[in-house]
């Protein structure tokens, strides 16, 4: 688990209310009869874009989710959330097996961003210095990944996304910010990130 623990327990603070709003007895009779939901650890956060510079933050955070089974997976009634805020997937939402979804925060068609999201979350936005990312599904905590920019080993870069290290996709080994590091890959509006595609290696 991680060591940043303060902060760690800032995420834990808002498990309580986020599962309440995700299991009501509508949302749960649907997770156990009609919607594949993950099991814990089988879809996890793998890429986070939380200080773009390429457009505005209001416009252009994301986070990247990797399915980890052989299975296709539904997120239907599942809840999104950082340190402060939540947001409910209202409609089915598929990810592949061994695929990747992209979340990214609400944003016009006055602001395009490169980067499609295949969700969005409203428009609260992720803290660009320590917060939180996480995904429950019913009563279960599917995953969990808190940064703090002063507890990483490495430089934080503006405009580039917190990449998990190849090699490091696990629900236990994502809580560990030593197994992430700063994207290199130059997407075409200069910001860095690999969404929808393998993580940059580390270095």
């Amino acid at each position: 688990m991680s060591t940043n623990s303060s902060l760690k327990w800032l995420g834990f603070l808002i498990i309580a209310s986020v599962m309440a709003l995700s299991c009501g007895p509508e949302e749960s009779d649907s997770h156990s009869k009609n919607v594949n939901h993950p099991a814990e650890g089988e879809i996890i956060f793998t890429e986070i874009m939380y200080d773009p510079t390429a457009v505005d933050d209001n416009y252009g955070e994301w986070v990247e989710l990797l399915n980890l089974t052989d299975k296709g997976l539904n997120l239907k009634g599942c809840i999104f959330s950082d340190n402060n805020h939540d947001s409910k997937i209202e409609d089915s939402l598929s990810i592949e097996s061994n695929g990747y979804l992209i979340f990214g925060i609400d944003r016009s068609t006055a602001h395009p961003s490169i980067v499609e999201p295949d969700w969005t979350w409203g428009t609260f936005n992720l803290d660009n210095k320590e917060d939180a990312v996480i995904l429950v599904c019913g009563d279960t905590i599917i995953d969990q990944v808190v940064y703090l920019e002063d507890d990483m080993s490495y430089e934080p870069v503006k405009g580039a996304s917190l990449s998990l290290c190849p090699g490091f996709e696990d629900a236990e080994q994502n809580d560990d910010l030593a197994n992430w590091h700063f994207s290199t890959t130059e997407m075409s509006d200069g910001d860095k990130g690999t969404p929808q595609e393998p993580n940059d290696p580390c270095q």
